[in-house]
This record gives C-alpha cells, structure tokens and sequence, in this order.
C-alpha cells in the first residue's frame, strides 16, 4: 500500500507520545510488543473475543482495549478512550460482494465529499490494498476537525459473498496502536459469530428452566454515572459524562456551550444566554448590505451586513429555517466561534409547539417549547428534541420607513437525543444543563455589557432552571400518539421489542431473541400501539 497519507505532518505529536519496546528473550513464548500511550492503557499482547451476534461476524482485539456496537454503524475498537477518535470501525454486509467497487466510490468517497466540503482536505481514488496478506481495496483520506487533522483509511475485503468493511480513524500520533488494533481485527475476522456483545453492563437476572433473563442499564444510566465537572476558565462549570466533549464560543451573554457526545452527535445539550442580530424583514437586510458595501465593507458594519432574517418574528423560524445559516454568521463575524463545534439540525421539523411563560413573557414577541425531529449532517444521525427561546424586539429602527431593526432571543436552548429514544435520556440531558454554573467574574462582565447592576445579573444563574421546568412540563404534555410512533420505529430499527415486568410495572427494551423458550410469567410482551409505550425504559434485557 502507498504510505503517503500515513507519513503526514505531525501536528499532534506534542499532545500525544508513543513508544514501543520489545521485552527481551527473543523468541520466548513469553514475548510481548507492548505498545503504551497516554492514559496509561497498555498492548499486553493478550488477544479476547469481539463478539456481537447481531453484527454477523466476530473479531479479535488487545485485551487492554474496549469495544461498543451501535446497529447503525457496527462495532467500534477505540484505541485510546471509549467514544471518541481513534478508532476501528467495523462493519459486515452479507451479500453484497458485487456492490464492493460502487460502495467505496460513490457510498463512502462521494459521501465525504458531499458531507465534508471545505473540511476535507485530502482524499485518494479507490485502490488496491494489502495487509496482513489479505486482498483489499480501500481508499484514505484527511480532514479537519475542530481544527485538529484527522486521519481516515477506509479498506473491505470479500468474506463469504459478503464486504467486510474497515474505517480507521485517527492523528498522525495514533497510527501505531490504531493500525496495530486493525491488523488484528482483520486477522481474526470472521462471519457468523455467537456470543455477547463486549458493552453489557448487566443489573439483574432471573433465571428459569429455559432462559436467564439478563438485564442491562440503559445507556443513559451508565452515562450518569461517568459525571465529571469541567471548568471553561474561570467563567464556567457544568457536569457531563466523562466520554463527552465540549465547545464554547462567543462572550459573555453571547456565549455558546455545546456539550455532545462525539459518539453520537444527535446526543447534545446546546444553550445561549442572548442570541443577538436577527433582521426582520428583507427590506431590513437590503438596507443594511447597501450600507455595509457603501463604507467599503467596515468591520464596524460587518455585523449588520451580513446579518440572517428572521422574516416571521418566531421561535420557529430560528429553529426551523434560520439555525444553520446563524451558524455561518457567527463563524464569518465573531472569530472567537474559531474551530466552535456547532449543533447541526437539518431537515427540522416540528412535532408540537407550546407556547410559554417565563421571566421575559412581558416583553417577548414570540415564547416557544419546541418538540422537533431533525437529522445531524456529519453523522447522517436522525434526533429528537426539545428547543426552547424567549424572542425579544431588542431595537426598533423605523428611519428607513420600515422596521430595520433587530430581534433577540433569549436562553436559546436545546436538548437532543438519538430519534426515539428522548424520553430515556432527557433526565441525563436536563441534569447537564442544570449543572451550568456561571462564575463571578463571568457575571460582572454580563453587568457590565448589559449596563444592568450585580444581582440583576445574577439571575443568569436561574434561567436554565426555569427553562428546564418549562421543558419537563412540555415533554408531560406531549402527545402521547407522537411519543408511541417514535419509540416503536426506534426499536424496530435497533433490533428491540417492549415488555413490561409484571412485579414492577417497569418496561424494558428487549432484544430481538432475548427472550425465546421463555416461559415464565414476570415479562410480558406489551402490544403495539399501547400507552406502555411512553413510559420510561427501565433497561435492556439482552441475549
């Protein structure tokens, strides 16, 4: 294979070391390569099983890596932390052996294209591979990420008429133990595996003649357990779950959190104190490109010039149709949002709309709860959530002889998880906004932009409370029958029927198979279409 996309720059090297040493005693059955990085986490050399049977096939790896299955994606070997790059992808399509040339050129080459624009930096044709004296065929490529270089190989060998696939991830200093966690992983690949998946946390069994009944905590309980606080300086502390990340951008009111789960990016919380710069009509934005082209492009007018409108006055029309192009706004104006991980919410569209009271109801045009689907861009992921915003008229400005003046919006808000699957994380996604401290000297600064007094300004501190309130009620008050068609597409794509434990009135996920042969009479399936549907998931009960 051509080494050239492997011998890049090496940008990363300062944040990450790598050494590998050979123990001595040559040719011993006591030799090992130990391959150690940060984080302390070790190569012993000791192989285990990766086995979801789910996925079709099973694998090798180190015993000192983990490994997670997602049914959208396949099974993930993360090679430094469980959730984030770097990582091994691998996936299996029985079948499909013919379609392996289309696949890589137009599924996988024009996908990052299309999806990765101005970000990818570099990508190759599809060629032809070898590794571990296998036949593949592959491609690799480079693109950027928050401002970091990410390193992409994408190979797939024929297995039984079927494309065993392989996506690498990686920095330039992470290559020797990810390519090593590949090798391996192509080596002992292999179809049609019987097993259990590495991720099964179980809480609880209840065995019969016929069927241990093996209980899993949901993902959102697992998380919780994994809080830690950050601190963004000395302005900002919040609580998320250790494999998460955050993104801040913007000052003082201004400023922008993103936390996300890199794993799943539909998986978010994303908050504003105060939105500024929304136009309110298109005679507003003519005027105000016309004076922006006349001063030669000021950065005084910069602002105004390239302003988005928001043509309805509505919390709607943000979220719905203005969302993505205030991103770019912010990005082209204010480069404090340099290298700003935006939410992505394409194809928005609205469930149910609620209107609201809060601190600003006396002086809000538009007061809104939203409960919306949308799909994130990068990761094609399909989500669900709740949005929230207070929309004020923060200038009117008739000298045009029209309004060419400016919206706000006020704790703009939004909590988002995989489509079907809200109602299992929204404690987890409320508990993280809840957690938003800000400091003293982060609310001195908002007193004195705002030109309001010490304890006025205090009252940013109560704002995500009120809004998380606002959206429990709303979430309450949802309609059931939305609620009970989103949870039922959810498992049918995941793989998962609903049943309800008799003794407690508690329902679980139940993966497909999990309970064949058995017999007792604790777990019973609940019917399609049943009220049981909108009830919080206890677990998983899994093979």
């Amino acid at each position: 294979m051509k080494n050239m996309v492997y011998r890049m720059k090496n940008i990363l090297r300062l944040l990450l070391t790598v050494s590998l040493l050979c123990l001595c005693g040559c040719g011993s059955a006591e030799d090992k390569t130990i391959i150690q990085y940060p984080d302390g986490v070790e190569f012993t050399g000791t192989l285990v099983p990766v086995e979801v049977p789910e996925a079709g096939f099973s694998t090798k790896m180190d015993e000192s890596l983990t490994f997670t299955y997602k049914s959208s994606d396949g099974v993930y070997i993360y090679t430094r932390k469980e959730g984030i790059i770097p990582y091994v992808l691998i996936n299996y399509f029985p079948g499909q052996a013919d379609y392996l040339e289309t696949y890589l050129a137009e599924d996988s080459i024009g996908w990052m294209k299309d999806h990765y624009g101005d970000d990818l930096l570099e990508i190759s044709e599809v060629e032809d591979m070898t590794y571990e004296g296998k036949p593949l065929r592959g491609f690799t490529a480079k693109y950027n990420l928050d401002g970091a270089e990410i390193n992409f190989m994408e190979v797939c060998e024929i297995v039984d008429e079927g494309i065993a696939d392989y996506i690498l991830k990686f920095e330039d200093s992470a290559e020797p133990y990810t390519m090593a966690a590949f090798k391996t992983a192509l080596k002992e690949f292999s179809v049609n595996c019987s097993g259990t998946s590495g991720t099964s946390s179980t809480s609880g069994t209840e065995t019969t003649k016929e069927t241990t009944v093996t209980i899993q905590e949901t993902r959102a309980e697992q998380l919780a357990k994994t809080m830690k606080q950050i601190k963004y300086g000395d302005l900002i502390t919040m609580n998320i779950p250790a494999s998460w990340e955050v993104s801040i951008g913007g000052y003082n009111m201004g400023t922008w959190i993103h936390a996300y789960d890199p794993a799943d990016p539909t998986l978010q919380v994303f908050t504003c104190l105060k939105l500024n710069m929304l136009l309110k009509n298109d005679k507003a934005k003519a005027f105000w490109e016309s004076r922006y082209r006349a001063s030669g492009q000021s950065p005084l007018l910069k602002g105004w010039g390239e302003a988005v409108v928001n043509s309805s006055g509505t919390v709607r029309e943000f979220f719905e149709s203005d969302f993505g192009a205030y991103c770019q706004y912010l990005t082209s104006t204010d480069p404090s949002f340099a290298g700003f991980y935006y939410p992505s919410l394409e194809r928005f569209q609205v469930l149910e709309e609620y209107n609201v009271t809060n601190m600003f109801s006396s002086v809000a045009v538009d007061n809104k709860l939203i409960h919306a689907t949308f799909s994130d861009q990068l990761s094609q992921g399909n989500g669900e959530g709740m949005f929230a915003g207070s929309l004020v008229d923060l200038l009117p400005m008739m000298d045009p002889g029209y309004d060419a003046g400016v919206y706000g919006i006020y704790t703009m808000t939004g909590m988002s998880a995989p489509y079907g699957m809200l109602g299992e994380y929204l404690p987890l996604l409320s508990s993280i906004l809840n957690s938003i401290e800000y400091s003293d000297t982060f609310i001195e600064s908002v007193a004195q932009e705002e030109q309001i007094t010490i304890e006025n300004a205090r009252q940013v501190n109560t704002y995500m409370q009120q809004t998380m309130d606002i959206v429990t009620e709303g979430w309450n008050a949802r309609q059931k029958s939305y609620d009970i068609q989103s949870q039922q597409y959810s498992d049918s794509v995941l793989g998962y029927d609903r049943y309800l434990d008799t003794e407690t009135n508690e329902v679980y996920r139940v993966e497909y198979g999990a309970l064949d042969g058995y017999q007792g009479s604790r777990y019973q399936k609940i019917d399609q279409g049943s009220a049981y549907y909108t009830e919080p998931v206890a677990g998983y009960i899994v093979k």
